[in-house]
């Protein structure tokens, strides 16, 4: 994101945790919709919504969804945008991690290949920033 580094911080306009409730509703309700118009929907798929396992993802899904984007919000008040984004580069080197630990998934060379890439692309979003090591809320 060209300029994002010579950004202002973004204070928040309402509670963090609400905006990104409303915000993961609205983005959940249009993705329903789509789903929806795009998927074969029977009794089978609704039924299969009320599974434990379908419950506890859905569950998961939102209050994920919740927390991630709350927090994201915060470190907009207190951090230049360019620094918040660089950090959404880390999730999906964690869901490798986690598959590997948990499921005994082993990632392959384009998955590799693509970790090493975020991980460059959190480096250069991050050198930008070399001497400030302070976390968010720390000159409060």
């Amino acid at each position: 994101m060209p300029g994002a580094g010579f950004s202002p911080r973004i204070a928040p306009t309402a509670d963090p945790v609400a905006l990104a409730g409303w915000q993961s509703l609205g983005g959940g309700a249009l993705l329903a919709a789509a789903a929806l118009v795009t998927e074969p929907v029977n009794a089978a798929t609704v039924r299969a919504l009320g599974e434990p396992a379908a419950l506890g993802n859905l569950t998961f899904l939102a209050l994920a969804s919740v927390i991630g984007g709350s927090v994201y919000l915060m470190l907009l008040a207190r951090w230049e945008p360019g620094r918040v984004a660089a950090y959404a580069y880390v999730c999906p080197l964690i869901a490798l991690a986690e598959g590997a630990a948990l499921k005994g998934r082993l990632p392959g060379r384009t998955e590799i290949g693509a970790a090493a890439l975020l991980l460059l692309a959190t480096h250069f979003s991050l050198s930008a920033y070399p001497n400030d090591l302070s976390m968010p809320g720390a000159e409060e």
